[in-house]
């Protein structure tokens, strides 16, 4: 559903991308959270924009949690 919306809004993020995204970020983030700590991994989706998916892992595997676009330079990248 969430890539519908993004669809929606223009953007094209496909399954590929978002492998991409976690296997080879550009910029890994931690948040420890108030539960469990979770990474964001960062990719460039543009000149302006960056992909961020939100991510935890489980044993050897990763759960994504979410993810989203958000302009660049929010995040100094």
């Amino acid at each position: 559903m969430k890539k519908r919306v993004l669809k929606e809004l223009g953007w094209d993020i496909n399954k590929k991308l978002i492998e991409k995204t976690v296997s080879k970020p550009i910029r890994v983030d931690e948040d420890l959270g108030q539960i469990e700590k979770v990474f964001i991994a960062n990719q460039l989706v543009n000149k302006k924009h960056v992909l961020r998916i939100v991510y935890k892992k489980v044993k050897n595997s990763v759960v994504i949690i979410t993810f989203y676009v958000a302009r660049r330079e929010r995040y100094e990248i």
